[in-house]
């Protein structure tokens, strides 16, 4: 059979093949043996549990059927969505804050390159700057930039800490791949040389010697987030 049935014989749920049924427990098989088993065709049936998406679409579209969807409780994850509505709303603020100044070191940056061709920048501000100003007005934007990066990163994870078992899940994927998440982090694309990936050494890397206090300070923030979900 292209869909082999099988009878779950104990309650640990050991099954073995079956040809036949009768009542009981089963596994397998296809959605129209059932319905030559049972007699019934259509929405004379409901089916329940946890379908994903294309289960359903198949068994409502195809074969008319009725479902009914088991899923976790929804109070607390409601609850905990009203209670990190104030996080979130940070999160959205640095991230408009950071697209500004990320905005305007560009220009500036640009505006250096255009510089060494003898073209003028695309802005008043910038073309009446020497190369000492705006390299000085790059450095201080990319440690905005860099601070900015930092906060939103803790306003994230106390916006997604409150999620009860989304959290839960959510942290979980953080913390198994948080050497990749820090190593695409860094702020420069020369922080990327000579990255061991997956391995903390190429996070520690890619974040820099200069930056090893940021480094800490984001694992805190980790343990932080962690023992609240404790």
């Amino acid at each position: 059979m292209s869909h082999p049935l099988y009878e779950v014989v104990t309650g640990e749920g050991l099954m073995r093949p079956c040809f036949k049924t009768r009542t009981g427990l089963y596994s397998g098989e296809s959605a129209q043996m059932v319905e030559n088993s049972l007699n019934i065709h259509g929405d004379e049936i409901l089916y329940v549990g946890d379908h994903i998406y294309t289960d359903v679409s198949q068994f409502k579209v195809h074969l008319r059927w009725r479902t009914a969807l088991i899923c976790r409780e929804l109070e607390e994850e409601y609850k905990a969505l009203i209670h990190s509505r104030g996080p979130r709303a940070t999160v959205v603020e640095l991230i408009n804050q950071k697209e500004v100044v990320g905005d305007l070191f560009n220009q500036l940056r640009l505006a250096l390159q255009r510089r060494t061709k003898g073209r003028p920048a695309q802005t008043l501000a910038a073309t009446n700057m020497d190369d000492r100003e705006l390299t000085e007005n790059m450095q201080k934007l990319l440690i905005v930039m860099q601070r900015l990066q930092y906060s939103l990163l803790l306003a994230q994870l106390f916006a997604q800490h409150a999620m009860s078992k989304v959290g839960e899940e959510f942290m979980a994927g953080v913390l198994d791949h948080l050497p990749s998440i820090l190593a695409f982090t860094a702020p420069l694309p020369n922080s990327y040389d000579r990255i061991q990936p997956n391995t903390w050494s190429g996070a520690y890397q890619c974040w820099g010697k200069e930056r090893e206090a940021h480094c800490i300070f984001y694992y805190l923030a980790m343990c932080i987030v962690i023992g609240k979900l404790n």
